[in-house]
């Protein structure tokens, strides 16, 4: 079954999250809170690739909607960055894989893990972590570049 999302836009909160579901079931949740990025804690999961960079356009869309909704948060963009990481690495040990890999402060955001022969991707379990806007915008961009890399393989 494919991949599916909700966004919910609270105004009067001055929230919005994302949440997606496989088969109706709930695999991963992202909040806008407090002009802050709060992932919720997952259980691992997998994606076919197709799913995989539609999880990828949902959360682009999300990214979007918090610049219509909250105008405010491109403020924040030249703020000081905690330590974090973003890396994209390819190994051939065995199969083919195509990594990407985020930490913040030395806590996993994403840990994604692409088979271009399986034509799928495992996304690792996570604790509850919440980063910073400036942190999310770098996401995006990597994001990007990795569903770049997801889509040639």
């Amino acid at each position: 079954m494919a991949l599916t999302s909700t966004t919910v836009f609270d105004v009067v909160g001055g929230t919005q999250t994302i949440s997606f579901y496989e088969s109706a079931t709930l695999v991963d949740q992202i909040t806008y809170s407090s002009n802050a990025i709060n992932f919720s804690s997952i259980s691992s999961f997998s994606l076919s690739q197709s799913d995989t960079l539609l999880y990828f356009k949902y959360l682009n869309a999300f990214f979007t909607l918090l610049g219509l909704n909250f105008p405010v948060i491109y403020l924040n963009g030249n703020s000081s960055w905690p330590v974090c990481e973003f890396d994209i690495t390819q190994s051939s040990s065995g199969a083919f894989h195509i990594y990407y890999t985020q930490n913040s402060v030395s806590q996993s955001v994403y840990e994604i893990n692409y088979v271009p022969l399986a034509q799928a991707a495992s996304f690792s379990a996570r604790s509850a972590i919440t980063i910073t806007l400036q942190e999310f915008f770098m996401t995006i961009n990597m994001i990007s570049q990795y569903s770049n890399q997801i889509s040639l393989n």
